[in-house]
């Protein structure tokens, strides 16, 4: 009797040896992903691309050329939006898109808007810039340089008028270096910012409008 109850006393200390363990080593576990957790970042960011009809592959703080041409040319279409008057509109403009320009950029276009202005270019103009129809995205409009930089060459139709009436009509490409920019999350989502004219912008000749899309550089 008595060596039966010591057999079932050892089988008991055994089983209670064996749980102790599987808790020092659940408790393990617990500790190692309590540090995980607190290493992990609490948002993640996943820049989407606007066309998904083909799928996509995405990690974490990727930026796709798509996202990269869309985000250039919005920026563009803002900076060339003069509802009223090129003198004050495109200074607020580009007051207004600062935290999507590089320093250096946004002097270079205060340095355009001042030369302008000096020769009376800007005032009472109207202007508006839409994307020339049949120049929308394509692979070859954006140059991947590298993982945070890029160029980006848009096909755009410029139509200015003072008072209502025409004064200009032209079709220019623009080339565009496009960095990263993770400054302030707050002010500029995309985590992008144009930082130079990757060449001077180029006029489009009527030839050129119909004609498979090219680099002017």
């Amino acid at each position: 009797m008595i060596g039966k109850f010591r057999s079932k006393l050892k089988q008991t200390d055994s089983h209670i040896v064996t749980l102790q363990m599987a808790l020092a080593g659940a408790f393990v576990v617990i500790l190692f992903l309590m540090l995980l957790y607190s290493n992990a970042k609490e948002e993640q960011l996943f820049r989407v691309p606007p066309d998904l009809r083909q799928g996509v592959v995405m990690r974490a703080n990727d930026i796709a050329p798509p996202t990269v041409y869309s985000y250039t040319y919005y920026i563009m279409q803002q900076l060339n939006n003069w509802p009223k008057s090129g003198d004050v509109d495109f200074a607020e403009r580009i007051y207004y898109l600062q935290a999507f320009l590089t320093p250096s950029f946004r002097q270079t276009l205060t340095n355009e808007l001042n030369g302008k202005s000096a020769k009376g270019e800007l005032r009472l103009r109207v202007r508006k810039i839409q994307e020339l129809v049949g120049h929308n995205y394509s692979e070859q409009r954006v140059l991947i340089e590298s993982e945070n930089s890029w160029v980006v060459w848009l096909d755009l139709e410029i139509n200015e008028t003072v008072y209502g009436k025409p004064v200009k009509t032209v079709y220019v490409q623009y080339a565009l270096r496009v960095v990263r920019y993770d400054v302030d999350p707050e002010t500029n989502p995309w985590g992008l910012a144009i930082s130079e004219y990757a060449s001077t912008p180029k006029k489009l000749l009527e030839s050129d409008i119909d004609a498979p899309f090219k680099r002017l550089l």
